[in-house]
């Protein structure tokens, strides 16, 4: 009987495990690519690394892969997108927002005014 159990608990965690990464990927991957393409200032950036490490902490936390009923299958999911895992989330989805250039205020409103400049010259 416990072998069945345990059979049973580890063909439904599977699922589970698989269901909390498709929904936690997306949004990492939002994140990213919205930081990414929008300018890059310390407060964009503040924020967009305060998102994946929220997630990547819900990801990781009791309600997320890191639930004991999930066993195996949960620590299989967090070590497979660990940084030294199969598919290191942070690599992907935190470090580009990490390692992205950071433009000041000056320098945004300094491109806008040239690009404004530009745009009337191109006009006239």
């Amino acid at each position: 009987m416990k072998a069945l159990m345990l059979l049973f608990m580890a063909v439904s965690s599977n699922p589970v495990a698989t269901h909390i990464v498709n929904y936690i990927e997306p949004l990492s991957q939002a994140n990213r690519d919205a930081y990414l393409a929008g300018p890059h200032t310390a407060d964009r950036q503040q924020a967009a690394l305060a998102f994946f490490d929220q997630n990547w902490a819900a990801f990781q936390s009791s309600t997320g892969c890191g639930a004991t009923r999930l066993g195996s299958a949960g620590r299989k999911c967090i070590a497979d997108k660990s940084r030294t895992g199969v598919w290191p989330w942070e690599q992907y989805y935190r470090d580009p927002i990490m390692n992205g250039h950071l433009c000041s205020t000056r320098f945004n409103t300094d491109l806008r005014a040239a690009q404004e400049s530009a745009s009337a010259f191109r006009s006239a």
